[in-house]
C-alpha cells in the first residue's frame, strides 16, 4: 500500500548480455517522475552506484561507465 497517486503498476524483463533483469514499478500521477522504481529494482538485481565514479555494476559484473 501506498499513500502515492498509483495509476498502475509496471512489471518489464530487461536483459543486459546474459543478465535478466526484473523491473517492477508504480506508474504514478502528479510526481516528479512517471515511473517509480529505484532501491527495490537494484536490491532484486544486485545493482550498486558508485556516483563518483560514474559506475553501474549488476552482481559481480565489470562496471558500467
Amino acid at each position: 500500500m501506498t499513500p502515492l497517486p498509483t495509476v498502475s503498476e509496471v512489471h518489464i524483463h530487461f536483459t543486459r548480455g546474459c543478465r535478466h533483469l526484473m523491473f517492477d514499478a508504480l506508474d504514478v500521477d502528479k510526481f516528479d517522475v512517471d515511473k517509480l522504481g529505484g532501491v527495490p529494482f537494484m536490491e532484486a538485481n544486485d545493482i550498486s552506484l558508485r556516483p563518483s565514479k560514474h559506475e553501474i555494476r549488476i552482481a559481480s559484473d565489470p562496471p558500467i561507465l
